[in-house]
């Protein structure tokens, strides 16, 4: 490895972020180099001090105030430089770093069958420098991907693997005592080939440990420390991943470490769905990963990683961002007040926990090269909130509605055009349509004559004195006879009787405003005289628009009107409609870019982000329907 490329890379990375003069010591402070460190540095560069390396640096000022202090800014040149491109390599680390990261999980996921997820979640968690719990049964490659997380760094990063049973010893996580010194009392470890040491470690079955291990644990995952005898050192685990077919026992004791695995996800076997993956599976040799030449430049070193945390802490949080987030721990509580909720599946986020996931929110971020968390981004909180299954499948629903309501500002015109089309049909109807009147209704009868229904069934005598219930009366020439009109009909539109069953001539009348008739029966007033006068309210045809017929007849008048029509109320408004689905579908091609290239989130979370717009867009094509369908009724 060249180091010099390295810390210089490092050194300017740190500059850049300051934008002010710096005294050298904040550098190295940033840096976490010791006095042994500065002086290793200086020998590697063939220097006596750390402000003569940054005085070769190209691309770096040195100068001293009026007391002689030094600060550093960016932007210097010096003649003795250690030239910007011996920089090379350091910068194509950080530049495009979202490609980089991208060639690394496709590394990590060849030869393995549905576990991307799983290989996302733990190489995130690798940079975030948290730690991972794997939920799944046995058999379903959770060492695989360990161990991949493992050789995603460069070879001299240091790798820990333990299955946990119920009868394993800290000796064997933590190792064992030194013999030497056990005389003089002193009872220190040697730690070599084992967790203390190592970058990054694995350790299955966690929970089947004994509470000797799991109290370290806890104490190197919160400080990064293990007390080793009288020394306490300081652990160089950048993350720790952790597999268990089962969740902690409740009242074990264990909440206070399993609290401490931030992301926590399932690993399932191959679906069976995917029989081709099950068969690929079951056919290829689970070797080892291998990683390609050409892949190698792409590794990371724990050095980098850690050197990546300021930047990581400088991506943004939006307003909107916020927001939801807020929304999201609103509902947290609202979903913990109701009634008949059990204790255990009430939710509890602690502070120091939602710190950490914000963390990892920003890594996404900054691993995508971008500069602030997205809306896609908070499909990892998913991940982080759930302490059972009933929640881990509620917090999904959770997050993906809050998402959804208060996620994307995409505000439309929508209401004003609705509006517009109002004022487009009102227009409509004075212009074109005028109101008709009302009018009694016809029904078609079974025998095709057309027939006025009573609004209350009414029963009569007629014919050989029989009584008869009308529901329906015409006054048509059903019968054929020119002493007598009508008939009387049932409440199936049957005809009653015959051709004795109907109405006197001309003693058939509308009344009241076209509301009620009035009518002799034909046969008792034949045969009893005339008091067999009838009357009965019917039913009458509400009134509604008509087209103008004067109007559509004339097309010298009605030509002008409609071209009027078209430009003047029409068009504006199909216009601004075109506009705002136009601008609709550039804000989704402009926002959706990134939800692709997120490297971290479920790609299926897109949906629920840019479902606002589709609303937006159905509001608008319905507009548009509804628009036209007011122009088709003036239309010839």
């Amino acid at each position: 490895m060249d180091f010099k490329n390295e810390y210089v890379g490092q050194i300017i990375t740190i500059l850049k972020n300051e934008h002010k003069a710096v005294n050298p010591s904040v550098i190295t402070q940033k840096l976490g180099w010791n006095k042994d460190k500065i002086d290793e540095v200086c020998n590697l560069f063939s220097v006596k001090s750390f402000v003569e390396i940054l005085r070769k640096i190209d691309g770096i000022k040195v100068e001293k105030d009026e007391h002689g202090t030094a600060y550093v800014t960016l932007g210097g040149k010096t003649n003795d430089s250690f030239s910007s491109k011996q920089v090379t390599n350091n910068e194509k680390s950080t530049q495009n770093l979202r490609k980089r990261i991208e060639h690394l999980l496709n590394l990590l996921n060849s030869g393995l069958y549905e576990k991307e997820e799983a290989i996302r979640l733990a190489l995130l968690s690798a940079v975030a420098g948290e730690s991972i719990f794997f939920l799944g049964p046995p058999g379903t490659a959770k060492s695989m991907i360990s161990s991949r997380i493992h050789h995603t760094f460069k070879e001299d990063t240091k790798y820990f693997e333990y299955l946990m049973n119920e009868f394993s010893t800290p000796d064997e996580i933590f190792g064992s005592v030194k013999l030497k010194g056990l005389d003089e009392g002193i009872y220190e470890k040697n730690t070599k080939g084992y967790l203390p040491e190592a970058n990054v470690a694995f350790l299955d079955e966690i929970w089947k440990s004994g509470p000797a291990i799991l109290n370290t644990l806890l104490t190197i995952i919160n400080e990064k420390k293990f007390r080793n005898g009288d020394k306490v050192d300081k652990v160089p685990l950048q993350v720790l991943l952790a597999a268990s077919n089962e969740l902690p026992k409740e009242k074990a004791g264990l909440e206070a470490l399993y609290d401490r695995f931030i992301i926590r996800t399932m690993v399932n076997p191959v679906s069976m769905e995917n029989e081709d993956s099950f068969f690929a599976l079951c056919e290829k040799s689970g070797k080892e990963l291998v990683v390609p030449e050409n892949m190698k430049s792409n590794l990371l070193t724990i050095e980098e990683v850690q050197n990546w945390s300021e930047r990581i802490n400088e991506a943004a949080l939006t307003d909107n961002i916020k927001e939801v987030i807020m929304e999201i721990r609103r509902e947290l509580e609202v979903k913990n007040q109701e009634k008949n909720r059990e204790e255990k599946e009430k939710y509890y986020v602690s502070d120091r926990r939602w710190k950490k996931i914000i963390h990892l929110l920003k890594t996404s971020a900054f691993l995508c090269d971008r500069e602030e968390v997205d809306l896609m981004d908070l499909q990892l909180i998913t991940y982080c909130i759930w302490n059972t299954p009933k929640q881990r499948e509620e917090v999904k629903s959770i997050v993906k509605e809050i998402v959804q309501e208060h996620g994307l500002e995409c505000t439309t015109a929508i209401d004003d055009i609705e509006q517009q089309i109002k004022v487009f049909e009102k227009y409509i109807d004075e212009t074109f349509y005028q109101e008709s009147k009302e009018k009694p209704k016809l029904y078609k009868m079974q025998d095709g004559h057309s027939a006025y229904k009573l609004i209350s069934p009414l029963k009569i005598r007629s014919y050989n004195n029989q009584q008869i219930k009308l529901f329906y009366i015409s006054e048509k020439d059903v019968h054929k006879y020119n002493d007598r009109i009508g008939a009387y009909y049932d409440d199936n539109k049957e005809v009653i009787g015959d051709y004795d069953y109907c109405i006197y001539p001309n003693s058939f009348t509308l009344d009241n405003g076209n509301s009620s008739i009035e009518w002799d029966d034909w046969y008792m007033r034949r045969s009893y005289g005339n008091n067999y006068k009838h009357t009965a309210e019917i039913e009458i045809s509400e009134a509604k628009l008509e087209k103008k017929t004067e109007l559509f007849k004339n097309s010298n008048i009605l030509n002008p009107v409609l071209v009027y029509c078209e430009n003047n109320r029409y068009l504006p408004i199909a216009n601004s409609i075109d506009k705002e689905l136009n601008a609709l579908q550039a804000f989704r091609s402009k926002i959706e870019k990134t939800y692709d290239e997120n490297l971290f989130a479920d790609k299926s979370f897109k949906e629920a982000i840019t479902s606002k717009i589709e609303e937006e867009k159905k509001k608008l094509e319905d507009a548009k329907l509804e628009l036209d369908k007011q122009k088709s009724r003036y239309e010839k």
